[in-house]
């Protein structure tokens, strides 16, 4: 069965579930699911999207290293929210080399701190962040002062992941 005549279907979690099934861990399939991503047609790319987090449950990390620089870049780019949203939802769970975290700290930074994006994207990026401190001690700081300068105001989703960020930070901090 061809992915994009499974992603054609209704927009369902059992079609979402479907299409990760398809996939498993073919890297020829997963080649075509990141086609679909990066393509042309925003309604098949927010579909294929939405998959992501289906796969990245079952270990992304071999699959996607050939494509993180392209997803990553997505995030820099005027994209559909679904596609930012699953895009760093899945690096949430995703070994970032040592060559992409800059380029990755420098774009969740400014999902983070952008607060038209929605708090989905805010809130995973802010968990891509932290896990890169545990690489990386010395970003501590600067991501807690960002997180506590958003707090006043936030939607609960923001407070609530912040809150646990923050601790976790603070521990790190002394």
């Amino acid at each position: 069965m061809h992915l994009l005549t499974i992603l054609q279907k209704e927009r369902s979690k059992k079609t979402c579930i479907e299409v990760a099934d398809y996939i498993r861990n073919d890297k020829e399939r997963f080649a075509e699911l990141i086609e679909i991503i990066i393509g042309k047609d925003i309604e098949m790319a927010n579909r294929a999207a939405w998959v992501i987090p289906s796969i990245a449950d079952k270990n992304i990390d071999q699959l996607i290293q050939p494509y993180l620089k392209t997803v990553i870049e997505l995030l820099n780019q005027p994209v559909h929210d679904a596609i930012k949203r699953n895009v760093v939802r899945m690096l949430q769970f995703t070994t970032i080399p040592k060559k992409l975290q800059g380029i990755t700290l420098e774009y969740c930074f400014q999902l983070l701190n952008n607060p038209k994006e929605a708090v989905a994207i805010r809130v995973f990026a802010m968990t891509v962040l932290y896990n890169l401190t545990l690489q990386e001690p010395d970003l501590a700081h600067e991501l807690y002062d960002c997180i506590e300068m958003h707090m006043e105001g936030a939607l609960p989703g923001y407070k609530n992941r912040g809150g646990k960020i923050l601790k976790a930070l603070s521990k790190m901090k002394s």
